[in-house]
């Protein structure tokens, strides 16, 4: 899958997972 590396869009999925992952575990219960 990963033919060229990590493309611009591939980043911004990361982005988003990394943002949803830390962000639901600082909202409080």
């Amino acid at each position: 899958m990963l033919r060229n590396g990590l493309e611009p869009w591939h980043l911004l999925i990361l982005a988003v997972i990394v943002i949803v992952v830390f962000g639901s575990k600082k909202l409080p219960d």
